[in-house]
């Protein structure tokens, strides 16, 4: 390897979504009184990077916790689950690599592990395309 760098990540998700938002539960703004029914999403981790010619793999592992109500409503599409089965806290581990194909293109590829999903669906494959303008 040329180069590798490492050091901790950090990071903060908020749905910004509105309670009045279509949803499948058929909830009304009237009964929504809390403002972070939508939760909020912490990660704190560690990566890797590493740079071997053009191809750059890296690696990250993260706790993440979810704070707010404990169901996911503006997930439309989602199986329903209870709020007992969904989970608060979560490890994932992703690898992945990119790669310049020219000053404004590049190709990536990553594969996500999380921990303790209730529908036995653990990894998660990326693979793609993104250009710089």
């Amino acid at each position: 390897y040329e180069q590798v760098t490492t050091g901790p990540v950090a990071a903060l998700h908020y749905d910004g979504t509105t309670t009045s938002m279509y949803n499948e539960f058929g909830d009304s703004t009237t009964t929504l009184t809390d403002p972070l029914w939508h939760a909020s999403v912490s990660s704190l981790g560690w990566r890797v990077d590493s740079r071997l010619g053009d191809l750059r793999p890296w690696a990250q592992i993260s706790y993440n916790q979810q704070f707010g109500e404990n169901i996911w409503k503006a997930q439309s599409g989602l199986s329903r689950m209870t709020a007992t089965n969904q989970n608060g806290n979560w490890l994932d581990v992703t690898v992945g690599a990119d790669m310049l194909l020219n000053q404004n293109i590049a190709a990536y590829a990553a594969l996500s592990q999380a921990e303790n999903t209730t529908n036995n669906s653990d990894y998660l494959y990326t693979m793609g395309v993104s250009a710089r303008f």
